[in-house]
């Protein structure tokens, strides 16, 4: 007799007498059109991704091509950076010469341009180091000396400060 029941089901017919038969069609077809819904969905994101990933692509590389040229600019500032430094260095070692010598200068005008002579030799040769003295002071005043004044004039400030020196020879 169960088998008799069975046979007299419909195969929708879940053994449930109180559920009526459209409703299971109803759930199956909204489970289908959601599965389809979902597949659609899938096949439009699989698109995107294909299309967005050679974008991606290109954009990464660029990126990757702007960060080389980055890299590049910044290793030929610190270059730049570092021979300025080593400028700077020897401009300032230059300025502390310079004003070595500019304080030498004044110290030798204030003395009313005479040399201050180193002690006297004692074996004869001491009016030679005072020509020598001489000769090299000389010779300095007249490579710093002003090229539009008469020769003699050293550069002070933007203006030409006349050096007298008196020289006795002995």
């Amino acid at each position: 007799m169960e088998v008799e029941e069975e046979e007299r089901r419909s195969p929708h017919d879940h053994g449930d007498p109180c559920v009526p038969e459209s409703f299971f069609d109803r759930v199956t077809q909204g489970l289908r059109n959601d599965l389809e819904h979902e597949q659609d969905r899938r096949l439009q994101m699989a698109e995107t991704v294909l299309k967005h990933r050679a974008e991606f692509a290109f954009a990464q590389l660029e990126n990757e091509r702007s960060l080389t040229s980055l890299r590049d600019e910044l290793r030929v500032a610190r270059g730049i950076a570092d021979r300025s430094r080593d400028e700077i260095a020897a401009l300032q070692t230059l300025v502390d010469a310079h004003h070595r010598e500019h304080k030498a200068l004044c110290e030798m005008l204030e003395r009313k341009g005479v040399l201050h002579r180193k002690k006297q030799r004692t074996d004869g040769t001491a009016s030679a180091d005072q020509r020598k003295t001489w000769d090299a002071f000389a010779s300095y005043v007249a490579t710093r000396s002003c090229m539009h004044c008469l020769g003699g004039a050293i550069h002070e400030m933007g203006r030409c400060t006349w050096v007298v020196v008196y020289c006795y020879p002995s």
